[in-house]
């Protein structure tokens, strides 16, 4: 009996050990997924250093504001000299008219008096020679402005488009391009005269290829008297996608203009003269609607401007 249950225990130990052996099948395990290796962010562009070009532009500026002190002063002496000899004037026409006056009185000979008042005479010529000499002078002494336009924090620099704006005129500067109040009248689209010569200064400009500049916007130069002028300019620079800059100046403040480009002043009086005929052919295409021909007249008025006649 006790042989029986040792092998039944045998028996058992043996099934339990066959059944841990059975073969398990293997394991699919999914290979990793390729992973597509990362750019490396780019480095940022490095930070350019404008100490340089910060410093020459403010020594230049000191040399300006110098230039202009020294011109100053030299205006402020010949300005005092002229005041010296109009007074100087004003003193011998009193003696001779003194001395004319006293002539019943004279002691000497009439040739005295002759001799008195030819050299009074003199020095009042002589007087008056420096005298406009010295307001000549003072004339071409006046200093002359310059605007400088404006470097922004990227370093591109845009050059403006001169606009003055007068009592009666709109002028393309430096070139002298004058546009009348007929060039203000309708129809104003995008094809007018004034818009027409931006977009030939841009074209022109980008064609130089000068680095380092933007487009160039247009600067409204407004003179006194030419408020209706300016907000011609504004009406035709209506469709112009980009920004603008003005300045107000006195009348007598002399503008230092860059020297004109006589062959970009060609090109924009053949723009101006085909933006003309543009507009005329418009005009009488739709005489209905933009009137006759000849009622497309502006004249300046006393105030300034514009307006029908």
């Amino acid at each position: 009996m006790g042989a029986l249950i040792v092998l039944f225990v045998v028996m058992v130990l043996q099934a339990r050990t066959e059944a841990v052996a059975v073969d398990l099948p293997p394991l699919s395990v999914p290979a990793p997924a390729e992973v597509e290796p990362v750019a490396p962010a780019p480095e940022p562009p490095p930070q350019q250093d404008y100490t340089e070009q910060m410093e020459e532009l403010k020594q230049l500026r000191e040399k300006r504001l110098k230039q202009l002190e020294d011109a100053r002063l030299q205006l402020a002496g010949l300005e005092d000299h002229s005041r010296r000899l109009t007074d100087k004037i004003r003193k011998l026409r009193a003696d001779i008219a003194v001395l004319e006056g006293e002539t019943d009185n004279v002691t000497g000979s009439a040739d005295d008096f002759e001799t008195q008042k030819k050299r009074l005479d003199a020095e009042i010529a002589q007087a008056q020679a420096e005298l406009e000499q010295v307001r000549k002078e003072i004339e071409g002494r006046k200093p002359a402005y310059a605007l400088v336009p404006y470097d922004g924090q990227s370093g591109t620099r845009r050059q403006p488009i001169y606009i003055e704006c007068t009592a009666d005129r709109v002028i393309i500067q430096p070139e002298g391009i004058g546009l009348s109040g007929n060039d203000f009248q309708e129809p104003l689209g995008p094809g007018n005269p004034l818009a027409a010569s931006l977009r030939t200064i841009r074209e022109y400009r980008q064609s130089q290829g000068v680095p380092g500049q933007g487009n160039p916007y247009p600067l409204l130069v407004v003179r006194p008297g030419g408020a209706e002028s300016y907000a011609a300019a504004r009406e035709a620079l209506n469709g112009w996608d980009d920004e603008f800059g003005y300045e107000l100046v006195d009348e007598d403040t002399k503008l230092a203009y860059p020297p004109a480009d006589r062959f970009l002043a060609k090109q924009l009086i053949e723009t101006v003269e085909l933006a003309r005929r543009r507009k005329i052919a418009l005009i009488m295409a739709a005489p209905k609607k933009y009137g006759r021909l000849e009622d497309q007249h502006l004249a300046a008025t006393r105030n300034g401007g514009f307006q029908p006649v």
